[in-house]
Order: C-alpha cells, then structure tokens, then sequence
C-alpha cells in the first residue's frame, strides 16, 4: 500500500513538472513571436501632380518605426536630391544642390519644398505597410484593404489607395503602386514600386541625417 503511495506521489511530481515546463515553453514562445512591424525598405518612382504640373524622381522610402520614415529622393538622372526623417514630433531633411539642412517641426505644407508629402509619418508607415489608416473609411476585398477614404470630420485631408497588385515574388500579391490624393490641394501622388527590402539592416545609418560641413543650418 505505501508502496502504492509513493509511485503515485511520484507520476503527480511528474505531471507537475511536464505542466511547468509546457506553460513556461509557451510562455517563451509567446515572447519570442515578432511584433507586427519590422523595419522595411522600398524603392519607388514617384509621380507627383501638382497645378497641372507632373514630375517624377526616384525614392528610397525606409520604415524605420511605426512613427518614423525616411525617404531619400534622387532626379531621375540619379543625382541626390533631398534626404528627409520625418517622426511624429520632428522633421528634418538635407538640400544637396542648395547644400542647406533644416531641422523643425512636422505640419501642412513643411515639405512643400521638396515635394508635397502631406502625411504624417505614421500615415506613411501604414500606407507601405497596406494597413487600413486611422480616421478613414477603409474598404476591404478578400480581407486586403484597397482604399481608405477620407471622413467628415477628419482633418488629413486625404485619400489614399493601392493598386497593381504583383503575384510574383518578392511581392506575393502585394500592391505595386500606392495613390494618395491630396484631395484638399489637389495633389496627387503616386509612388511605383521597385523594390522591397523586408529586413532592413544598418538602422543607425538610417535613422540618423550625416550633414556635410559646408551646408547651411
């Protein structure tokens, strides 16, 4: 009978053991699931209409936070033309032909310079990363959103959609063209896809504007 008793209160130590270790497994691999961004890279055309006037130049677009974005813009001839950080509460970019670097505060019109990007950087993140946007009306097809729309009472003051969607790899029915439309300005941008880098290496370069000794501040 005791004998009975200890190979009983031996399987239960087992069994409380085996439940320890399952319950802490899976409380590793809860920990080790990645997180739903990741930094990512794209390379893109840019068309951009404005006043009846088009333009197009070459971009380099880097997701480096849910709030923060790069994007490095060539001519299309391949010279530099402007390198912008944008996050929530600040905006920097560099002038290479004006050989000028700016640092302030992001807001409706502060990189009409350059080119009229009027969206914030985690609207931008959203729209690379085909995430319906917060404040719009957003439509869905198969469970892909398609368009977002803006709302009465919004204050983006855009519409946003995307398109030619590739089912070759890399991009694996991913959309190949984003359309934002500044639709208070009557603005449109358009950027083509070229390229997509899913793991984006080296963040420090990126996150980081290198200003050459003879710019202006």
């Amino acid at each position: 009978m005791k004998k009975q008793k200890l190979v009983s209160l031996h399987l239960n130590k087992l069994f409380c053991l085996g439940l320890i270790f399952i319950l802490t497994s899976c409380s590793s691999l809860e920990k080790k699931q990645p997180s739903e961004f990741s930094p990512q890279g794209f390379s893109a055309t840019l068309y951009y209409t404005e006043n009846g006037k088009s333009y197009k130049l070459k971009s380099e677009i880097y997701m480096l936070k849910p709030t923060a974005v790069r994007v490095d813009l060539r001519t299309q001839l391949d010279l530099p033309l402007a390198s912008i950080l944008l996050t929530e509460e600040k905006l920097e970019y560099l002038l290479y032909r004006d050989k000028k670097y700016f640092v302030g505060k992001p807001g409706p019109g502060a990189l009409d310079g350059i080119v009229p990007l009027d969206v914030s950087a985690a609207d931008l993140v959203s729209a690379m990363s085909e995430r319906p946007l917060k404040d719009k009306k957003c439509f869905q097809v198969k469970g892909v959103v398609t368009r977002c729309l803006e709302v009465l009472g919004s204050t983006s003051g855009f519409n946003i959609s995307w398109e030619k969607r590739n089912p070759d790899r890399p991009w694996l029915g991913r959309a190949t063209k984003i359309n934002i439309d500044l639709i208070k300005r009557g603005i449109n941008l358009r950027f083509y896809l070229t390229d997509w880098q899913k793991n984006l290496s080296n963040l420090e370069r990126f996150s980081s504007l290198q200003i050459p000794e003879d710019f202006n501040k």
